[in-house]
């Protein structure tokens, strides 16, 4: 099993092997700190890109002269700052809108929550990421450059030995499903997947938690209520309405 280190190189290494559409918008591959164990680990397709995001972000903080195009620029900067790198996305996963939900359910049922993506590539448009890793642009076969980063992010999911995933978005729901073969429990009504003898880890289908084709309010409260009934946790929707 690859280390972090390992894993954070050979994504470097499948960028400079990969050759880009050309475009001045390509950036350098998410770099990952060592997962979090046994934690409720959330799986999206890939890190979206808003340099007016990060901007915004980091405003008020100590980064706030980075200038996100080129920090996160591809080829990498001579100057790039791996531990500064680390401390935004830090920031990122505290106070970005997209990750309150993961806090919430987190905060709730006491457990831990990691954040992953089956890609590395950072873009906001899932079309053009579909483009970069599928052979057909409806079929979730992935192309050598998606089989290897999906590769990589399997080597992440290992180092998190999770306690469970919530895969949240439908196009990665349909990767996973491919690429892992989970089996459907009907005790439960989600799946269980595994790494050779370990305890299977539950693993949960479903759209994404924020955002303009994010689910609905109670769709979301029966996914979280599901998970902790699961994890042999209880939970209950917050009192306070929320149309999000």
């Amino acid at each position: 099993m690859r280390t972090i280190e390992e894993i954070n190189q050979a994504l470097n290494t499948l960028w400079r092997a990969q050759t880009f559409p050309r475009s001045p918008k390509v950036y350098a591959p998410m770099q990952y700190l060592k997962p979090k164990a046994a934690s409720v680990v959330f799986v999206g397709m890939n890190p979206s890109f808003s340099a007016r995001g990060w901007k915004r972000l980091l405003r008020k903080t100590k980064h706030h002269r980075i200038q996100p195009e080129k920090f996160f620029g591809w080829p990498v900067p001579k100057d790039f700052d791996l531990e500064r790198a680390h401390e935004v996305e830090a920031l990122a996963r505290k106070d970005y809108d997209f990750f309150r939900h993961h806090h919430s359910l987190a905060n709730a049922v006491k457990f831990d929550w990691e954040h992953l993506d089956l890609f590395a590539y950072r873009e906001t448009s899932q079309a053009k990421v579909k483009a970069l890793v599928l052979k057909k642009q409806n079929a979730p076969e992935l192309n050598e450059f998606g089989a290897a980063q999906f590769s990589l992010f399997v080597d992440l999911l290992r180092l998190a030995r999770p306690r469970a995933v919530v895969v949240a978005n439908a196009l990665a729901a349909q990767i996973y499903l491919q690429q892992r073969t989970p089996r459907f429990d009907p005790a439960t009504g989600c799946y269980l997947d595994s790494f050779g003898r370990r305890q299977p880890f539950p693993v949960f289908f479903s759209g994404m938690l924020t955002g303009a084709r994010a689910l609905d309010r109670f769709s979301r409260q029966r996914l979280f209520w599901q998970l902790a009934a699961v994890l042999g946790k209880s939970w209950c929707p917050p009192l306070a309405f929320d149309s999000a």
